[in-house]
């Protein structure tokens, strides 16, 4: 067993790269067809481009939010439950407005989609930028972004050409479901890393303990207690001391 699972993981980091090349055309997809759905919304709603205008406000609230909670969620819950949670995110935002709800519910619905669609994107570029070759990754990243960027507007009119505006939201949903059931059996629970390194606990272990040792107002001076008993452990004519004892 301790052979296969070190294989079972490599494999794993290896599917994960197209994984996130296939959320980004998905995020690109969005991007896509926001002209054309915008237009449909318009008309539906029978509110013009300033008013249309404040979904655009709140979606990229909830896309600034995103970014500013990406890094705590990682380290907290790491990459596998923080991209699974912007993905419930972007489908209960799409979901919801496909429902069309009144005016100021799809207002308010475009901040879980900013956010699902800002942590989705934050993450997949935390995850690469960690990984060997991470500029060659993140440039294909980003050109992957393109290709659904350039898919969308297209799929957009085509759809409307037979169904009202909400169809394009429940295609967009419906391939959300196996990409992110892709990040459940590719991404790890935990970014491979080399620990905090401001205990033993942690230390090249790939994760934070998370105990009051590691926090962030104490580990710079827990660092540095440890290196000075190691420094006087060593000096000639004391004995050796003991290391810090885990906590």
């Amino acid at each position: 067993m301790s052979t296969t699972t070190p294989v079972r993981h490599e494999n794993d980091a290896r599917a994960s790269v197209p994984v996130a090349f296939a959320l980004f055309v998905l995020v690109g997809l969005y991007s896509g067809v926001n002209g054309v759905v915008l237009v449909a919304q318009m008309a539906d709603y029978g509110v013009g481009r300033a008013t249309i205008g404040t979904t655009f406000f709140t979606f990229s609230a909830g896309f600034m939010l995103a970014g500013l909670t990406a890094g705590p969620l990682i380290h907290r819950w790491g990459t596998r439950a923080s991209l699974l949670g912007g993905g419930l995110f972007v489908v209960a935002g799409t979901l919801a407005t496909a429902a069309r709800p009144p005016f100021i519910g799809l207002v308010a619905v475009q901040l879980l989609l900013g956010y699902g669609l800002g942590m989705t994107e934050s993450v997949l570029n935390a995850y690469l930028a960690a990984r060997s070759r991470a500029t060659t990754l993140l440039n294909m990243l980003h050109g992957f972004f393109g290709v659904g960027a350039l898919i969308g507007p297209v799929l957009a009119a085509g759809v409307v050409q037979i169904a009202a505006w909400p169809a394009i939201l429940l295609v967009l949903a419906g391939l959300c479901v196996p990409l992110f059931l892709g990040v459940f059996g590719t991404y790890p629970h935990r970014t491979p890393a080399t620990g905090c390194g401001c205990c033993p606990r942690c230390s090249g272990s790939g994760r934070c303990c998370s105990l009051r040792w590691c926090s962030p107002s104490t580990s710079a001076s827990r660092r540095a207690w440890a290196a000075g008993r190691t420094r006087t452990s060593s000096t000639p004519g004391r004995p050796p001391t003991s290391s810090p004892a885990r906590r």
